[in-house]
């Protein structure tokens, strides 16, 4: 048996206060009543810290645009050149149009590029600054005449000539051959000789993997007057010369004397190219030669070789000249 025992002070306490609660609800505890500022309050909310309050749209302002910070100037690369360069294949290289290789290296010689050489490369396409694009001289430029080769491809030849009196260098051409299904071709060359004097003739060579079914569009995109040709070119002489078709006139041999006179400075380039045309004066074949070594002022260097036709008889061949210091 468990006995509990009263404690009349603790239980007194707890029973008046369940009696208090039983008789007081919510409901009957008064409001205490609003105090009377004599003011009217606007509600404001204060904005977080680091923040400015939002601006009414009323009185809103638009922010002016950032300014547009221009785009960096594009800086032109410096390439040197290696054995085997072509300023078709260096433009190809960088993926840039040799019209804008040229106009950042005017005055660059296509047929003179020397390893060490250093050309001026334009990011994008776009010119070096204050060098000028050279602006084509005009040159008559004869239809191409086109044969076929072996390997199944197509050789093309056209002639230019340079109507004027004074000497132009620096010819680049490119051809182009419209295809079938409506796409080109496109060969970029130059001639075998980079001088040109006034009233000649040269030629250039383009070589298509496509039928030329139909003519090539040649365009000239270089093209420009010799500023100081006696001291960039040597008046070099043919001495002799000696011709000679071989039977079928497919084949002719070249040869002679070439000289350079006293007083000048040695030759360190002396370039030959032989122009054959059949009996109609079209172009049928060129060839180039190159002097093995130096020219000295004064001296006499002999040349002996072959050049040939690839479809018409030879009737006739025309020799043209450069030396440079």
């Amino acid at each position: 048996m468990v006995f509990w025992k009263f404690q009349p002070g603790l239980y007194g306490f707890l029973g008046i206060v369940l009696l208090f609660a039983a008789g007081c609800t919510p409901s009957e505890v008064p409001a205490p009543p609003a105090p009377d500022l004599g003011v009217t309050l606007t509600p404001y909310r204060t904005a977080p810290s680091g923040f400015a309050p939002l601006p009414d749209s009323a009185s809103a302002t638009h922010s002016p645009p950032p300014t547009a910070v221009p785009a960096p100037t594009p800086t032109p690369l410096v390439y040197t050149i290696v054995a085997d360069d072509t300023l078709t294949g260096i433009a190809v290289r960088y993926a840039i149009p040799l019209e804008d290789l040229l106009a950042a290296n005017p005055g660059i010689d296509p047929n003179f590029l020397t390893i060490g050489m250093t050309l001026t490369i334009p990011v994008e396409g776009v010119a070096a600054a204050g060098q000028p694009t050279p602006t084509p001289v005009p040159v008559s430029v004869r239809p191409p005449v086109c044969y076929p080769l072996g390997s199944g491809q197509w050789q093309c030849l056209s002639l230019l000539r340079n109507e004027q009196s004074a000497s132009i260098e620096n010819i680049i051409v490119q051809a182009v051959l419209p295809l079938e299904d409506g796409s080109t071709e496109t060969v970029t060359t130059v001639p075998p000789l980079n001088l040109l004097p006034g009233g000649e003739e040269t030629a250039v060579a383009v070589i298509f993997d496509s039928p030329a079914e139909f003519t090539p569009q040649v365009t000239v995109l270089s093209a420009i007057h010799v500023l100081s040709e006696t001291e960039r070119y040597l008046p070099a002489a043919l001495q002799e010369q000696e011709i000679a078709i071989g039977p079928g006139g497919l084949q002719a041999e070249v040869a002679g004397v070439l000289s350079l006179p006293a007083g000048q400075p040695d030759a360190e380039t002396v370039w030959l190219a032989a122009f054959a045309y059949d009996e109609h004066g079209k172009i049928v074949g060129f060839r180039k030669w190159a002097a093995e070594d130096a020219l000295p002022a004064g001296g006499q260097v002999n040349f002996r070789f072959s050049v040939y036709s690839l479809g018409p008889s030879i009737a006739q061949v025309r020799l043209g000249v450069e030396a440079r210091p």
